[in-house]
Parts: C-alpha cells; structure tokens; sequence
C-alpha cells in the first residue's frame, strides 16, 4: 500500500526545520553559553554574551540540525503511519511524537527539546495551512539568517 504525501509535506518539514532550529538555539543560548566565555557580571555583559554565542551556535549547527530535524521527522512520520496503518491512523500523531523524542535523545535532553519544539511547530503548519510551496520554504530560511545576520552584527558593533 504506497503512502500518499499531501502536497507541500516535504516543504512544511523544512519550514519547520527553519523556525524550529531558530527557536531552539536562541534558548539554548540562554541554558548553555559558549563554554570559552567568562561568566557574565552584569545585564549587559550577559546579552554580550548571548550576541557572541547566537552566531557561531547558528553558523555551524543549524544547517545539520535542519537536515537531521528533516530527516529524522520524515522516518518519524513513516513508522508512526506503518504502526497505525490497521487502525486508519488512529493515535499516528502519538507515535509520531514518541519517535521524534527517541531520535532526538542523540544529546540528551539537548536535542529532546529540539526535537518537541520541531514537532510542535510542524503540527501547527499542519492545521493552519493544508499546502506549501518552496516560497514559503525560502521565506522561513530567511528567518535563521537574518536571526544570525541580526547577532553577528550586534557582536560586530560590541566587540
């Protein structure tokens, strides 16, 4: 029985992909600075801090964790509609989630996070709109840049 993907399905995955990997390193910022810092003394010093870390945290992990977001959600979605398949997908989004938390245990509660964050942005794609096209895609792409663009020049200007 071949699956049927709804059109815009794979662009959903990679807006997902986009604004979830933004949200998830602007926290992470917050939970884990860049190790090579000194502690932060005051406010200020703090969002320095935070500046400096955004960049090089979006520069060198968002693209993988895109593609392993993407990936591993699409053999997600894959298993949990193969488990539901005899009761006409009933449950499919509870075994959806339970895959995409196991996949993200890759770093512990790290990337756990991230994958519930991924998960909960593509089901709200999934409801507000039935299709998307590559320009939904390229604007949500502009998000993580411009979030990098936006940081590395603040860290330009204090630094």
């Amino acid at each position: 029985m071949p699956v049927r993907k709804s059109p815009g399905y794979y662009e959903r995955k990679l807006i997902a992909g986009a604004l979830a990997g933004t949200l998830f390193f602007l926290l992470l910022v917050f939970i884990q600075p860049l190790p090579i810092d000194s502690p932060a003394s005051s406010w200020s010093n703090s969002l320095q801090r935070f500046a400096n870390a955004i960049p090089v945290y979006m520069m060198y992990i968002t693209p993988a964790a895109i593609i392993y977001f993407v990936l591993t959600s699409l053999i997600s979605d894959r298993a949990a509609r193969y488990l539901t398949r005899r009761k006409n997908g009933h449950n499919e989004w509870l075994f959806s989630l339970i895959f995409h938390l196991i996949f993200g245990l890759i770093l512990f509660w790290y990337t756990v996070a991230a994958a519930l964050f991924f998960f909960v942005i593509d089901r709200m794609l999934k409801k507000w709109r039935d299709r998307y096209s590559y320009k939904h895609v390229l604007l949500a792409m502009v998000v993580p840049f411009f979030t990098w663009f936006i940081f590395m020049m603040i860290a330009f200007l204090k630094g």
